[in-house]
């Protein structure tokens, strides 16, 4: 197993978890800011249910973004975290949970960077109403690489 996980296409990382440089920007803004904010660690593992392959994430649906909670003006905010210049490398999953938080009126957003968060909020905040949602729809990445789909 740890043999794949060095030797895949994208060869061995230097910083095992990269995305951790994103949580930690994005939970100063949290504070910063007067967010509710929860930061989730879950990764999807495979279990056989009756013969059949399933992925399960220690009691969160698979796709749930890496934070949730309340932004500063009530509104239901979640976050998917990713590494510096890999916002592109969204799952399915992912993108279907965001999809249904933004179309229910949420704030939901594919981040790489906390600079693009905060200023994508305050766009989104001086949005009119109808405006809110096709705006957000049209910041989530369209899709993601095939090799991404590895559960490693």
């Amino acid at each position: 197993d740890q043999f794949i996980r060095e030797n895949t296409k994208r060869g061995k990382r230097k910083n095992q978890k990269p995305e951790n440089l994103v949580v930690k920007d994005h939970l100063q803004w949290y504070e910063e800011d007067g967010f509710f904010m929860n930061v989730y660690e879950s990764k999807a593992k495979a279990q056989l249910i009756r013969g059949q392959e399933v992925w399960r994430t220690g009691g969160l649906e698979v796709g749930t973004p890496d934070s949730g909670g309340t932004c500063p003006n009530g509104y239901s905010c979640w976050i998917e975290f990713k590494a510096k210049g890999s916002r592109s490398r969204i799952s399915n999953d992912q993108r279907a949970h965001l999809t249904k938080v933004i179309e229910r009126g949420g704030f939901g957003l594919c981040s790489d960077d906390v600079n693009y968060s905060k200023e994508t909020y305050h766009k989104w905040l001086n949005k009119s109403r109808e405006d809110k949602i096709p705006f957000l729809l049209n910041e989530l990445p369209k899709s993601k690489a095939q090799e991404d789909d590895l559960p490693f």
